[in-house]
């Protein structure tokens, strides 16, 4: 808590001179007015992984809208290298709200961003000002005390639930250049279809409206197509909540499943998910990658597999960038909040959740529920109700699917 009192401190430290430098360009008409292309462009985002991946989408968007800008994107350090594998372009600006040494190394050698978008948390908002963005875009939520003065563009909250289609909402809504109309040109060169830039945000997501899609073989390609996938089933057993983890009985009818047809099982996650991996598997006949892979070499790992089996977690995010087949295994986040946006056309992804009245307040989990109402012997009401049937039959749906290909 202490590292993080000092990172916000470093923060207003920076934000405060840029913040004033801003203000006195503005008065003195030196500001740039709406409309221009921007040659550097920050995404605010100091987020958990899955959060942080669920931004990729709109940031394609975003690259679609502004073709030579160059685009940033705040990160953890474990998930840089997989975010410059797109091929559209993202350099990871790698930050830790928790380690002020990164947070001060990013500030002094960052220089000034022309556009900058908050998309998840408020004190977001103090780091894009102090990282010398000129104009700051956030959600209206977002606009309380401080960050009212620091805020120069407010989106309404937009009504869907799910995340993707949240993020592009606020990305989206690229300004429209109303002084000769070159940006809209160049967005229709990237592919943006029969709207105005200001439209892409709207009512509806505009990754419905525009044609950049994910395409696996442009993010692997030093994989071969097409692809013939491998025996491998990863069950990814750890996740940042304990309210999320699955009974370790359910992880072993899964297992004897996919071992049953045929397929190779690894029992995947952290390795401070050895002591999960012990009760699953006492014997140790599956094979263990518990922290064996960076976040890149598993991506790479499951677009080769045959299935991959999760909690709530972010490698469940993970999976949408690499085509593997999916079935998710989620508490109290609802499918719709998790499932992939039309950005990922026809991807394999099977969601289940328990018919669970929660006791909380809040219905959702939230990000990082560590403690839950109906927590028993370890493990939520949540996942020990899930229908287990239902989803051994999907598996085993998918498997045979995979063995006949």
């Amino acid at each position: 808590m202490k590292s993080i009192a000092l990172c916000k401190n470093i923060e207003v430290l920076f934000a405060l001179p840029r913040f004033a430098a801003k203000k006195a360009m503005q008065a003195l008409g030196l500001a740039r007015a709406p409309g221009y292309e921007p040659k550097r462009v920050l995404v605010a985002c100091i987020a958990h992984m899955g959060d942080t991946l669920c931004a990729l989408p709109a940031l394609h968007a975003l690259r679609c809208a502004w073709p030579h800008a160059r685009i940033f994107l705040t990160c953890p350090g474990a998930l840089a290298s997989f975010i410059r594998r797109a091929p559209f372009g993202i350099t990871p600006l790698v930050m830790d709200d928790a380690d002020p040494l990164k947070l001060l190394k990013a500030l002094v050698l960052q220089r000034h961003f022309d556009e900058g978008f908050v998309i998840w948390h408020r004190r977001d908002v103090l780091l894009a000002q102090a990282l010398g963005c000129c104009r700051i875009t956030a959600f209206k939520g977002f606009s309380k005390g401080i960050y009212t003065r620091l805020i120069d563009e407010e989106r309404p909250e937009p009504a869907c639930l799910n995340l993707e289609e949240r993020i592009c909402s606020m990305l989206g809504g690229a300004p429209s250049n109303e002084r000769g109309g070159s940006a809209q040109t160049a967005g229709a060169r990237a592919g943006i279809t029969g709207m105005k830039m200001t439209q892409l945000g709207g009512d509806h997501c505009n990754l419905n409206r525009i044609t950049c899609r994910f395409i696996l073989s442009d993010w692997y390609p030093e994989l071969s197509f097409p692809r013939r996938r491998n025996q491998n089933v990863f069950l990814q057993l750890g996740a940042k909540s304990g309210a999320r983890l699955l009974p370790p009985a359910c992880w072993q009818r899964i297992a004897s499943l996919a071992s049953s047809l045929g397929f190779h099982v690894i029992l995947s996650g952290e390795r401070s998910d050895a002591r999960i991996a012990d009760v699953v598997d006492p014997k140790r006949r599956l094979e263990r990658a518990l922290g064996r892979f960076s976040l890149d070499e598993l991506a790479l790992e499951l677009a080769k597999s045959a299935l991959l089996v999760t909690v709530d977690t972010g490698i469940m995010h993970l999976a949408k960038f690499t085509g593997v087949p999916v079935v998710a295994l989620l508490a109290g986040t609802p499918c719709e909040r998790v499932r992939p946006s039309l950005y990922f056309e026809n991807c394999p992804f099977h969601a289940f959740q328990a018919d669970v009245k929660c006791e909380r307040k809040n219905p959702s989990c939230s990000a990082l529920l560590r403690f839950c109402l109906q927590v028993e012997d370890g493990y939520s009401r949540c996942m020990r109700q899930l229908p287990m049937e239902g989803i051994l039959s999907c598996i085993e749906g998918i498997l045979k699917g995979e063995a006949r290909a």
